[in-house]
């Protein structure tokens, strides 16, 4: 499954500019392979639902926020700074593939 998986970017930064892409694409199917393959179903729904609440929107302009906290080899901390200030983890995960992916969100 990570062998074969081609969905992210070289830098997690890549990766989450390919994500907040898909999401104003609308591309809900898309930007849920941008996560670890074990979890792409439990986020296509997620983001289906987030879709359906009219709050994609508010989610790009949060993810735009991102800012690095710090990188250990193959896995990137980063925080979520919503409109009320509000932080969230981001993680990243570099695959056996060498292309980076959502683990947390």
């Amino acid at each position: 499954q990570y062998k074969n998986d081609t969905y992210g970017g070289a830098t997690p930064e890549e990766t989450l500019s390919l994500f907040i892409a898909a999401l104003e694409a609308g591309d809900i199917e898309l930007a849920s392979k941008y996560f670890l393959p074990e979890k792409q179903n439990e986020w296509e729904e997620n983001l289906q639902q987030i879709k359906a609440s009219d709050m994609l929107k508010t989610m790009v302009v949060d993810l735009k926020t991102a800012k690095e906290d710090y990188i250990q080899e193959d896995v990137a901390h980063y925080f979520i700074f919503s409109k009320t200030g509000q932080a969230a983890p981001l993680v990243f995960i570099k695959g056996l593939s060498g292309i980076w992916k959502i683990r947390t969100l």
